[in-house]
């Protein structure tokens, strides 16, 4: 969470896409039984929460 604190907007937003496309990938090997470890998933879906958790609490604190 420290290092997605002291990145700006723009860079959250671009993790926020590449954790995202992350996601999705690792459904689609669950979904072809390419994935040998299906917690992946779970990881990387409460990354794309962290990020966004973060990125919101950003845009709150620019609207004060």
């Amino acid at each position: 969470m420290k290092e997605l604190r002291e990145k700006n907007i723009d860079e959250l937003q671009k993790s926020l896409v590449s954790a995202r496309e992350q996601v999705r990938d690792l459904r689609f090997k669950i979904g072809t039984k390419q994935l040998p470890r299906v917690r992946q998933l779970r990881e990387a879906r409460k990354e794309v929460a962290r990020i966004l958790t973060v990125l919101n609490e950003k845009r709150h604190d620019q609207h004060k």
